[in-house]
């Protein structure tokens, strides 16, 4: 394997990432007896969350029943060094219901069929250390996939950031993106994602003079004329 390539900084607002070939490349990725931790860059990708409330995700927290994952802790850095789980989330609005779709259940289906016991009582586990997984080590191991295929880098926080830009694309309302995403402030998911809502203002043109043409189109003609 080459030498690691520089972080790559992306334009405010804009993450090029090529979700096909990002996501065949980790699936591909032979981890050569190192820890795998392939789930958790697809659920960043799938579900918005920030690996640290991934990596602290336990059993109980996956309602597939009800179709949501119950972000209630993350996985925080202390003195020293020292990770920890931490019961609250990075902010008050981080604890929240994450909606499970159909492309994260069978991931989060196969990590629940594979996690063992272990004194963390999380779904993710580092067996070899015998200790919580940090995010730190899944930014290392997502650096490594990208070197080896010849990928930008533009640090594992970017596949939370493709979901956000897919969902803006598939046109969810930025407050329910802002409490899916845990953000504090609808502010905060205005200026983050200012650029993708702004290139998507030719088609919202075009999809408001849709919707009024087809409402003069209903009204009774006495209303047209009035």
């Amino acid at each position: 394997m080459g030498r690691m390539r520089d972080y790559e900084q992306p334009q405010k607002g804009c993450f090029p990432i090529d979700v096909p070939v990002v996501l065949s490349c980790v699936k591909e990725y032979k981890t050569s007896g190192s820890n795998n931790y392939k789930k958790q860059l697809m659920i960043e990708l799938y579900t918005g969350m920030r690996m640290g409330e991934i990596n602290a995700l336990k059993p109980e927290d996956i309602d597939l029943a009800n179709g949501v994952i119950h972000v209630r802790a993350t996985i925080s850095m202390g003195l020293g060094g020292r990770n920890f789980w931490k019961e609250h989330p990075k902010t008050d609005a981080g604890v929240r219901d994450v909606p499970i779709n159909e492309l994260v259940r069978p991931i989060l289906e196969e990590a629940l069929a594979e996690a063992r016991n272990n004194k963390a009582g999380t779904v993710f586990y580092d067996y070899r250390k015998g200790d919580i997984i940090s995010t730190q080590q899944v930014c290392y191991f997502f650096r490594r996939v990208c070197d080896k295929y010849d990928l930008p880098y533009y640090g594992q926080h970017s596949l939370r950031h493709t979901f956000a830009t897919r969902c803006i694309e598939a046109g969810v309302q930025p407050v329910v993106l802002k409490t899916w995403m845990g953000h504090t402030d609808i502010h905060i998911t205005l200026d983050t994602y200012a650029d993708v809502f702004n290139h998507l203002n030719d088609s919202s043109q075009v999809k408001l003079e849709d919707y009024l043409t087809g409402n003069e189109k209903r009204r009774p003609t006495s209303w047209r004329n009035s």
